[in-house]
């Protein structure tokens, strides 16, 4: 049977499969495109499967210039890209999507006006991941009217002091980059942005950071009520010190209802990491003891090649079973996964230590 002929729920289903297929763990220099010329063909033979593929891209997908021969890519991992053998057949969907990056040819001004257009349909997501600020003068007519902005620190910077226009429709802001250098200047006001209440800060998952750079201005959003930060870096195993680190961010945001922070050390190393129970047993109690404000999901992870000498003739899943019994392994967990929950009033942490190369005296 004919792709086409397929009743328009099992079409959906197969995109879902399709896309599903190739959404797992990927190296970070993998790209995987899928043509979907039988999705197209299977679109375009009736009005019930044109709306449900259409929906498809709507959840799924972000548009990438050029625009009169678009692409998309994967919304939650852009190492997926979405083609047609004739990009061109992919111009109808383009008026229902919900997100589109704004980078390079997407600043020529036929381009300009399609995303003019687009947002005044759907379009309420927008990725700005990088540009000169003399190209931003380009999208008065567009930036206002999204709901949600994604770029760098150094590029809402450039808004910020480049431009004249307020963003009155902005709910939800995230700053993804490797440096967070610029975090510390950023200062909103309320006037400007009167919406805005979700402020997420992430690591760009190509390049690591250090939460030592990050320091946010006093009152720097003063509309956010709800803080994401996921940062990935390189350091040393975690201390009582990057509980107060925690603290001392969330003073920063003075109408916070709720915090999700996650921190993640993969440390790659030759050589070993020996954990002493007195240092976690003291970042435990900092959690304990400090009173963060808002209720606060706080989650640290730790991942090493090896937790013990390699001298010793003992693995590092028994080092810390034995070590660390307040750690709780994951059944079947691959890499071997411990953690260690706690929960107070307002408050609930986890620290997670990850052995993601089964280590052994050998």
């Amino acid at each position: 049977m004919n792709v086409a002929q397929l009743k328009p729920h099992l079409v959906f289903e197969m995109m879902e499969t399709l896309i599903a297929r190739f959404a797992g763990p990927f190296p970070r220099s993998t790209k995987i495109t899928i043509n979907i010329d039988p999705m197209i063909s299977a679109a375009m033979s009736g009005q019930a499967v044109f709306r449900m593929f259409a929906r498809f891209v709507q959840a799924n997908f972000i548009l990438y210039p050029p625009y009169d021969e678009p692409f998309f890519c994967w919304f939650p991992d852009r190492k997926i890209t979405l083609e047609a053998s004739n990009p061109r057949t992919l111009i109808p969907f383009i008026e229902f999507v919900h997100s589109a990056a704004i980078f390079g040819l997407a600043y020529r001004p036929a381009y300009i006006k399609t995303l003019e257009r687009l947002v005044r349909k759907d379009l309420r997501h927008i990725e700005l991941p990088y540009e000169q600020p003399s190209g931003l003068k380009g999208l008065e007519n567009i930036l206002p009217e999204i709901a949600e902005l994604e770029t760098t620190s150094n590029m809402f910077l450039a808004l910020l002091s480049n431009t004249n226009f307020y963003f009155p429709s902005l709910k939800r802001l995230t700053l993804k980059e490797c440096a967070f250098d610029c975090i510390s200047q950023i200062v909103t006001v309320p006037v400007e942005f009167p919406l805005l209440e979700t402020f997420k800060l992430e690591s760009d998952g190509v390049h690591y950071t250090t939460t030592k750079n990050i320091t946010f201005a006093e009152n720097c959003f003063p509309t956010v009520k709800n803080l994401i930060i996921n940062i990935l870096e390189l350091d040393t195993p975690f201390s009582e010190s990057d509980v107060e680190r925690v603290a001392q961010w969330l003073k920063s945001f003075t109408s916070l209802a709720t915090a999700n922070i996650c921190i993640h050390r993969p440390v790659y190393r030759n050589g070993y990491c020996l954990l002493r129970d007195p240092e976690i047993t003291r970042l435990h109690n900092a959690f304990k003891s400090i009173d963060f404000g808002v209720p606060l999901q706080l989650t640290f992870k730790l991942t090493f090649t090896r937790f013990t000498n390699p001298k010793e003739k003992i693995t590092a899943e028994q080092y810390i079973e034995q070590s660390f019994p307040s750690f709780k392994r994951v059944p079947d967990s691959t890499p071997a996964t411990f953690i260690y929950k706690d929960q107070l009033p307002g408050k609930t942490f986890q620290h997670i230590i990850e052995n993601c190369v089964p280590c052994s005296s050998d």
